[in-house]
C-alpha cells in the first residue's frame, strides 16, 4: 500500500506561510506571481494576495486518472498555449506550484516561460510547498522536504482540497 501524508487545512496554510517567509527572507523581491494550475492555484493566490502582486496562471497537465478513475499516474507534461493574466507580465517572477514529484512540470514550465515571455521576464524563481527527494528539479524555495522511504519512494500527499473533493463525491453518490 502506498504511503500517504494527509494534510489538514491548518497545516496547509502554515506551509504556505512558511514558504512566503522563506521568499521574503531570501531578499528576492518578485513583482509577479505565476501559479501552475491546478496544484499551484491556491498557494499562488494566497502568495499573490499576501505580497500584493499580480497573479498569472499557467495551466499544465501531467497527471491522468487511471482506468478506474481512482488514482492519478504521471505522464507527459502538456502546457497551455497561453499564460492567463489580466496585466502585463512583470520581470521578476515567482513561479508557484504545490510540489515537485519528478520535477518535469517545473522544468518544462520554466523552459516554456523563458521561451514565450523572454522579452518580459528577467528572472524566474520557483516556490514549492513540498519538495520530494526523488525530483530531478530543485526549486529555489520549498516549505517541506519529503525524503525517500525504505522502498525508495516518496509518499503521496493528500492535500485538503483533494480530501474535500473525495468527500463531495462520496456525498453525491449516497
Amino acid at each position: 500500500m502506498e504511503e500517504v501524508i494527509i494534510v489538514s487545512w491548518d497545516e496547509y496554510f502554515k506551509i504556505i506561510s512558511d514558504l512566503i517567509y522563506k521568499v521574503l527572507d531570501s531578499g528576492f523581491k518578485p513583482n509577479q506571481v505565476i501559479c501552475i494550475a491546478r496544484g499551484g492555484l491556491i498557494p499562488g493566490d494566497i502568495i499573490s494576495r499576501t505580497l500584493k502582486l499580480p497573479l498569472a496562471v499557467l495551466s499544465v497537465s501531467s497527471y491522468t486518472p487511471d482506468i478506474a478513475g481512482n488514482t492519478e499516474k504521471q505522464g507527459e507534461v502538456i502546457l497551455s498555449r497561453d499564460l492567463t493574466s489580466a496585466n502585463q507580465i512583470n520581470p521578476l517572477v515567482l513561479l508557484v506550484d504545490d510540489l515537485t514529484d519528478s520535477g518535469n512540470t517545473l522544468q518544462k514550465s520554466v523552459e516554456w516561460l523563458n521561451c514565450n515571455y523572454q522579452p518580459y521576464i528577467k528572472e524566474i524563481r520557483t516556490a514549492i510547498l513540498w519538495h520530494k527527494e526523488i525530483s530531478s528539479f530543485t526549486p529555489n524555495y520549498h516549505s517541506v522536504f519529503i525524503s525517500l522511504n525504505k522502498e525508495g519512494k516518496c509518499p503521496w500527499i493528500l492535500q485538503p482540497q483533494d480530501a474535500l473533493a473525495k468527500e463531495i463525491i462520496k456525498f453525491k453518490l449516497k
